[in-house]
């Protein structure tokens, strides 16, 4: 375990892999939906940060000329919003890259902080990130091993935690609140409080979401808060904020209750009612996803290429219904599934070329365009079909099979999909417009007029999405000075916002 926290903390890592908090894709495990605190926005292809890593890594000494903790300069974080729920919006603060290296030495330098909480945590499911070995498998027993004896759960968990966690009782937390506030600016703790909120403008409400290095962060954080419980004698699994407490009398429910609303009200947490419930034995899993997992378990080499069509379509169907009932991640699980699939069952590029490729005649439906569609549907979605795409598009050694269907589908969608950008635009929908740029750079899409590109060039636009909007206008032979004009009063009309602020 100590060698797994030490790649954690690599330079390499924590850059690569860590700023926009992308699994790596040989650790990525097909049933590991819960991802609070992760972001599926973010395409590493495109936004890949491996010439960064890899030019720190092997100039550790001159860049470190540049970052310390002792002067510390506050930067403004990328805002970038993506949808909660049909009617509401979650915030992510993307750190000023500056930032997140200031923090990430600190850390770096302070690594044993941080491993010895984490090695003898006893109650954590989330302790063990992105490293390879640990899957749902693996927490999922632990989670089990750790609920033994009761009837009944109880499960809590924190109302916004990354959004309301107040930053100053990380300190608190770690040092006790009368130590911290003695020695307001010296320690540890102090100075990663400092170097957090100087990642959001000084705002000491609310941790940085979307990156490795706050997640970190906040699983030591929870772990202190399962040290004072396990030292009040208790013993239950946590995930993030998520906690679950096995008892058989109603009194230790309540008496847990009591004291872990004791201690949320101490550092300034608050437990979020509604999702606080209990579950009686037998218990009920609604999120059990063995029968999606196994779903093409009757599918081989040998099956026709319209038995695969029609099953991946009802697949498809199947846990869209799924998620509808309650099974949260069935969705989620299509493209993992799939991609999983015809790599067990060793189908073969000319199979996966029929399968994918073909277009019906009369009703013009290709499973391809169907499988797009969804993505386009839930714009958390589209990093997972990208990565079923680019398998595809690899396993067939043909790029334009892929790029067919998906250019097809966005001309017959055209005048739709200028409309909604403009609508996401206009209302900060900063994932959905940033799905569809995606798209269009990835496949060289050609639905965007001149005036499109520069229209959207505005002070709604998040700086991902206006990196992508200028791939697409400098692909094209259009004027530069165009551009060029257009970004300097965007730049104008962001710093008047800032200074306002």
């Amino acid at each position: 375990m100590e060698r797994l926290y030490d790649d954690l903390f690599s330079t390499n890592f924590l850059i690569n892999y860590g700023y926009f908090d992308i699994t790596p894709k040989n650790n990525q495990d097909l049933t590991e939906l819960n991802s609070y605190g992760k972001s599926d926005a973010f395409y590493l292809k495109i936004f890949n940060m491996s010439k960064l890593a890899e030019y720190i890594t092997y100039n550790p000494f001159y860049i470190k000329k540049f970052f310390n903790d002792r002067n510390i300069r506050s930067t403004e974080p990328i805002i970038f919003t993506i949808p909660k729920n049909n009617t509401s919006r979650r915030e992510y603060k993307i750190p000023n890259i500056y930032s997140y290296l200031n923090l990430m030495f600190f850390m770096q330098e302070n690594k044993k902080e941080f491993k010895e909480v984490f090695l003898t945590n006893k109650f954590s499911t989330s302790k063990f990130f992105s490293l390879p070995d640990f899957d749902f498998k693996f927490t999922d027993n632990l989670k089990k091993t750790l609920l033994y004896g009761g009837n009944h759960i109880l499960n809590v968990d924190l109302s916004n935690f990354y959004h309301s966690l107040y930053t100053h009782s990380i300190p608190w937390v770690i040092m006790g609140k009368k130590n911290a506030k003695k020695e307001r600016k010296k320690g540890f703790s102090n100075q990663l409080d400092k170097l957090i909120t100087s990642c959001q403008y000084n705002q000491t409400h609310g941790i940085p979401t979307g990156n490795i290095l706050s997640r970190i962060i906040s699983e030591l954080y929870m772990c202190y808060i399962d040290s004072e419980m396990e030292n009040k004698g208790y013993r239950y699994a946590r995930y993030v904020d998520d906690i679950s407490f096995s008892f058989n009398f109603e009194e230790e429910k309540d008496k847990f209750y009591r004291d872990f609303n004791k201690l949320c009200m101490k550092y300034e947490l608050k437990i979020n009612d509604k999702k606080t419930e209990v579950n009686d034995f037998p218990y009920i899993h609604p999120q059990n996803k063995d029968f999606i997992f196994n779903y093409f378990k009757n599918y081989s080499s040998n099956s026709k290429d319209e038995t695969w069509i029609i099953g991946i379509k009802n697949f498809i169907d199947l846990c869209i219904d799924e998620e509808r009932k309650g099974n949260k991640g069935a969705i989620k699980s299509i493209f993992p599934v799939i991609e999983n699939t015809l790599k067990k069952k060793k189908i073969n590029k000319h199979q996966i070329s029929k399968i994918f490729g073909y277009r019906n005649n009369i009703t013009k439906f290709n499973i391809l365009q169907f499988i797009l569609d969804l993505s386009l549907k839930d714009s958390k979605l589209t990093n997972r079909c990208l990565s079923l795409l680019n398998y595809l598009t690899i396993k067939m050694d043909d790029k334009k099979i892929v790029s067919k269907q998906v250019k097809q589908y966005f001309k017959n969608r055209n005048e739709e999909i200028r409309k909604l950008l403009v609508f996401y635009n206009k209302n900060n929908y900063h994932q959905e417009t940033y799905q569809i740029l995606v798209y269009i750079v990835e496949y060289d899409v050609d639905i965007l007029l001149k005036n499109d590109v520069l229209s959207l060039l505005n002070e709604n636009t998040d700086n991902l999405s206006l990196s992508l909007l200028t791939i697409i206008y400098l692909r094209k032979s259009w004027k530069i000075e165009n551009l060029l004009k257009k970004l300097i009063i965007y730049l104008k009309i962001l710093r008047m916002i800032i200074l306002q602020q």
